[in-house]
């Protein structure tokens, strides 16, 4: 009888220590990236020529913003894992949808991505928000958020 209540208390033991909270495994900054990102606000400031300037836009569920009285433009775009993706843009109902790659530097954490015509935009990925701010020809500082 000993020996039986020995051998259950040593499994009673072995069960409570075993069932202690498991490690939490942050995911990698490719794993928060991989999916749909939908455009939310779009800003377009200090130009060269003030008419060239859009005042900041927070963009619709669909990531659709009104850019003039003739033009509605969305976009989304969608990373793969291993460095691949779309970026899919509808301009009055007209979508097009282009490729373009990514890195992330491991050690700073820097997303890089590259479209279809080499142009790279540097991107920071918050929790569920993703911006790009870059200039433009014009001398435009132009910044755009995307959400999940």
């Amino acid at each position: 009888m000993k020996n039986i209540i020995l051998a259950l208390s040593l499994m009673t033991l072995c069960l409570l220590s075993s069932c202690g909270d498991d490690p939490v495994i942050e995911p990698t900054l490719e794993e928060k990236l991989i999916g749909d990102w939908t455009r939310s606000s779009l800003e377009i400031k200090d130009c060269t020529d003030s008419e060239s300037n859009f005042p900041l836009t927070v963009a619709d569920a669909d990531g659709c913003i009104q850019l003039n009285d003739n033009t509605f433009a969305c976009s989304i775009i969608n990373f793969i894992a291993g460095g691949s993706g779309t970026e899919t843009s509808t301009v009055n109902g007209d979508p097009d949808t282009y490729l373009l790659s990514y890195t992330i530097d491991l050690t700073t954490e820097e997303l890089v991505i590259t479209n279809i015509d080499g142009d790279t935009f540097e991107g920071i990925l918050s929790g569920e928000s993703l911006s790009f701010t870059f200039n433009n020809d014009e001398g435009c500082t132009i910044i755009i958020n995307y959400a999940r």
